[in-house]
């Protein structure tokens, strides 16, 4: 028998609704592949898994499991088919890729697996042919620790900790969104956790504290590589925040904003930039990353060390303030030859702009995650850019809404 939450009557509402939206799709052209066919024990199966889909945050509702029970004894095996297959297909692509569509991902740019419906397909039908329908679900899920973590904590959290399983619920949606490899050694950057670490081999190496974009002015989630670390490095002054401050600052009072470095240095086009020279004001402090991005956000150091001192760092225009940035930029440039650490120092006091290119480019990823590991146990953040909500509230749209078309919403990119 399939489980029904406490609130019967509204979850009975919604499996008519996922079923009906289920059925409609499948008979109005969503046949199957040929070879994938269903019979009722493989259909009673998969029902088993829609079921077990709760454990990975999701409704097992959304997959309408009456509706392909039904379909089990109905002795019609092709609605059989076409019912099964939809569920599967539905549940198997928010294992795969996610249940919010990425289009409706608020501030989230990493590109993570796939929607791929014949890949699913395949991946199904060799469940069905194994006898494993279950195994085959589960490969399609993450095997980040801290998406294993996320999930025994959810079954660990008492039904009337509504707040506290709504929050392990979108954070184990957000890794469904990840790459399911991040690479050998990678830097993942935390924001609700003001931190980021260095992992190798599946080792945390490091972890450390960062400043993180205000909320007027958050720091996208993005991938990138890591291809260098830039020493005494030049300020490119965004045109927002000469506009905001610096350009007030070169108008009203030249000796002082030349004494703070600052340059309006005229491009081949006959446009002007501002720039800040390397010095003991610049904003990016001695270091900054080379790491490429269309949002020109970076890890880099700052003068202004005290405000790692603060709980909740988000102070920035989006960039990223790494806390003790040289001793970081030594520890990746461990694996270069040429450098150690008293060399890095030797050109830091000469005040040259150095890059320093890395022989082999590191992945750095910049997630949201208010619930993750640290320090090796399970740690509970909080929302400052006010999240959560958002993914919920898309996670528990019913079938009937998301496969009509996936209509996105307008939200702030």
């Amino acid at each position: 028998m399939v489980r029904v939450s406490s609130s019967k009557r509204v979850t009975d509402v919604r499996r008519r609704i996922a079923a009906a939206a289920l059925l409609a799709v499948a008979l109005a052209g969503g046949a199957p592949a040929p070879g994938l066919h269903w019979t009722p024990r493989d259909a009673h199966a998969l029902v088993e898994v829609i079921d077990r889909a709760a454990a990975q945050g999701l409704d097992p509702a959304a997959y309408a499991p009456e509706a392909v029970e039904r379909a089990a004894i109905a002795d019609d095996p092709a609605r059989l088919d076409a019912v099964a297959t939809a569920a599967a297909l539905e549940l198997a692509g928010d294992y795969a890729a996610g249940r919010v569509p990425a289009g409706q991902r608020v501030g989230w740019h990493i590109v993570g697996p796939a929607r791929s419906e014949p890949a699913l397909r395949a991946a199904i039908a060799g469940g069905l042919e194994a006898g494993r329908l279950d195994a085959a679900f589960e490969a399609l899920l993450p095997t980040h620790p801290d998406y294993r973590a996320l999930r025994a904590a959810l079954a660990q959290t008492p039904p009337d900790d509504v707040a506290r399983r709504r929050q392990l619920r979108a954070n184990l949606e957000r890794w469904r969104w990840m790459p399911r490899e991040l690479g050998p050694r990678h830097v993942l950057v935390n924001v609700p956790a003001f931190a980021l670490k260095l992992v190798r081999d599946g080792q945390v190496l490091e972890e450390r504290p960062v400043i993180v974009g205000k909320r007027s002015t958050p720091t996208p989630q993005f991938a990138t590589q890591i291809g260098g670390v830039i020493l005494n490095p030049w300020w490119d002054v965004p045109k927002s925040i000469v506009a905001e401050s610096v350009g007030s600052l070169l108008r009203r009072h030249p000796a002082r904003a030349a004494a703070q470095g600052y340059v309006v240095q005229r491009n081949a086009d006959g446009t002007t930039r501002v720039r800040q020279k390397p010095g003991p004001q610049n904003a990016l402090g001695q270091m900054k990353l080379f790491m490429p991005n269309p949002f020109s956000v970076y890890l880099h150091d700052t003068p202004a060390r005290g405000r790692f001192d603060a709980a909740e760092r988000a102070f920035s225009h989006g960039c990223i303030r790494v806390k003790g940035a040289v001793d970081f930029a030594a520890l990746l440039l461990e694996e270069e030859p040429a450098w150690n650490r008293a060399q890095i120092d030797q050109v830091l006091a000469s005040g040259e702009t150095t890059k320093v290119t890395l022989s082999r480019s590191l992945p750095v990823y910049v997630a949201y995650f208010t619930v993750a590991t640290r320090d090796g146990a399970l740690a509970y953040f909080g929302d400052p850019y006010r999240r959560d909500a958002g993914v919920l509230s898309r996670l528990d749209r019913h079938a009937a809404v998301a496969m009509a078309g996936r209509a996105p919403d307008n939200c702030p990119a």
